[in-house]
């Protein structure tokens, strides 16, 4: 079985870091790679196809690797040596995606589904040991689509897909990577289960950070307590408005420092703070996370609550200024 290992990868583009100390490790057949949109998902196809080099860390097993771009403005690598291939695995990948003979000499004519019908052929064609596919059924229409995942499924090798499209991910891939917070999240299932796992995964940690970060305000809280109960008995401890013929007054405070009274409060307020420093530590880093659009909140008053949108005309050299 082939293995294509990532060893503690590092990747900074510019000020932004995709990657730091990234592990993962592919077998046989195809891997899902999910995440939202920057979240390093082509980054490390280039990675992997060496058209980017880390930073730090390796990656073994991708001496034979064929990368399958999104874009389709240019002719893809091995173009004519599959157009003048007369050999039986040339015929059989044509017939595989329904590529007409003509297509290939008329690429500049050619509509964005024929054009990756070709691309993602020419792809099997090439014969790697891993595969790297980036949006392979973009804006591809439904027969184009099956096509393209059908033909997909005969690949046996390392395959690597990045896509949105949920079906094509939950027919191919046997395995899914998500790609989140500049971490990754390696499960060995299909995209929708995955999905469910790590979500699951996300609501515990959240639970967990949720009680962590209770336990530290209610100590943050108790060590304010104890500061002014400090400050109260080195009020108590004060000589400042003791008359100076006190002497009785004088030597209780005295005898109350030498028996250290004045230092047990102090003593639990150091405890308090270790274990205040202890908790902050362990405490989970949780990602904000913002949904898209306009939420409105519902009013817990029996009273209607109205929204007025007002909309205006301007003409062009109007005062734009509301």
């Amino acid at each position: 079985m082939q293995h294509l290992k990532l060893n503690h990868i590092s990747y900074k583009y510019s000020y932004h870091e995709n990657f730091s100390n990234l592990s993962l490790d592919f077998t046989n057949g195809w891997s899902g790679i999910i995440g939202q949109n920057g979240s390093g998902k082509t980054t490390l196809l280039k990675l992997i196809a060496k058209q980017l080099k880390p930073q730090s860390g390796n990656i073994s097993g991708n001496d034979l690797v064929y990368y399958c771009d999104q874009k389709l403005d240019t002719y893809p690598l091995f173009f004519e040596e599959f157009r003048d291939d007369y050999s039986s695995k040339r015929y059989k990948l044509q017939e595989l995606f329904h590529i007409q003979d003509e297509w290939l000499y008329t690429w500049e004519a050619l509509s964005f589904g024929e054009r990756k019908r070709i691309q993602v052929a020419i792809a099997l064609y090439a014969d790697a040991d891993v595969l790297l596919l980036d949006e392979p059924t973009n804006h591809l229409d439904i027969a184009t689509k099956q096509i393209v995942t059908e033909a997909l499924k005969g690949f046996k090798k390392i395959g690597l897909i990045v896509s949105h499209d949920r079906e094509v991910l939950d027919t191919l891939c046997s395995n899914t990577v998500i790609l989140k917070y500049n971490k990754s999240y390696h499960y060995k299932t299909n995209y929708s289960n995955a999905i469910k796992e790590f979500e699951k995964e996300q609501e515990a940690l959240y639970n967990e950070h949720k009680k962590q970060d209770q336990k530290i305000k209610a100590l943050s809280k108790t060590i304010q307590i104890q500061k002014e109960k400090i400050a109260q008995t080195k009020s108590k401890f004060s000589k400042r408005t003791i008359d100076k013929k006190d002497r009785s007054t004088k030597e209780k405070i005295n005898l109350a420092k030498l028996t250290g009274k004045d230092k047990i409060d102090s003593k639990k307020l150091d405890t308090f703070h270790s274990k205040l420093a202890h908790l902050n530590a362990k405490t989970l880093k949780i990602e904000k996370e913002y949904k898209k659009g306009i939420f409105l909140k519902k009013s817990e008053e029996r009273t209607k609550s109205h929204i007025i949108l007002k909309a205006k005309i301007l003409k062009l050299g109007e005062n734009k200024s509301l």
